[in-house]
């Protein structure tokens, strides 16, 4: 009866470990190289789509157990060389269903300018696990320096939000004076050099500081990093 049981159990999701991109095709396959689903994004073209570097940290495309199932998901950032508005961060199931998209509709004054999208999404960072696990998300514009960086939820939303005058690089949590915290290393316009901001309580806001009106985030949030480096 056991066995007559166990026959009739579903097989097990496989788990997605790498990827390919071809045109306009996503595939992803599992850890014997078979093809797991395929999604097609029409509005890029045939080398229009860059990734970052490929599937390591920072990139636009990771694999991470959202949900804590033992089955890791899907993330990827599809990035437009004309920014079409369609761009966004895209998360999957091992099943192929989409989970969510992060897709911002944010402006951001700096100086006496406002910048608008669509925004590109430029890195990708999954940290922690569980309750406590984030996708950090950096966000370029069309037009100059603003970067912006959100952080969201395994469901997909936005627990912070933070401004860069300058590119957002790399995030990265570790501990800094006995605390969890949120390390942010950018480009910085202002001193045309380069920046991280530390974040102690783990949670990105604000702005990054500025000496320049014209680099300063005047429609921000009045909060900031505790520290901020400049280099």
């Amino acid at each position: 009866i056991l066995w007559a049981g166990l026959s009739f159990l579903s097989p097990a999701i496989p788990n997605p470990v790498s990827w390919d991109m071809k045109a306009q095709s996503f595939t992803v396959f599992d850890e014997g190289g078979r093809a797991i689903f395929a999604k097609d994004f029409p509005f890029i073209r045939d080398g229009e789509y860059v990734i970052s570097v490929d599937s390591r940290e920072g990139g636009r495309v990771a694999f991470a157990d959202l949900d804590m199932d033992g089955v890791k998901e899907v993330l990827i950032g599809v990035a437009n060389a004309y920014f079409n508005p369609a761009m966004g961060v895209f998360a999957y199931g091992a099943d192929g269903r989409e989970r969510f998209v992060v897709r911002p509709q944010h402006r951001v004054t700096f100086g006496s300018k406002t910048y608008a999208g669509p925004w590109m999404p430029y890195h990708l960072f999954v940290a922690g696990s569980g309750d406590a696990l984030s996708i950090y998300i950096a966000f370029i514009g069309a037009d100059e320096f603003p970067s912006l960086l959100l952080e969201v939820d395994g469901q997909g939303r936005v627990r912070s939000e933070y401004w860069s005058n300058g590119y957002i690089k790399w995030v990265t949590r570790a501990a800094w004076r006995g605390r969890d915290a949120l390390f942010v290393g950018a480009t910085h316009n202002d001193t045309h050099g380069g920046s991280v901001a530390i974040f102690p309580d783990g949670r990105a806001s604000g702005s990054a500081p500025a000496l320049q009106d014209n680099y300063r985030c005047t429609s921000c949030a009045p909060e900031g990093p505790a520290e901020f480096l400049v280099f």
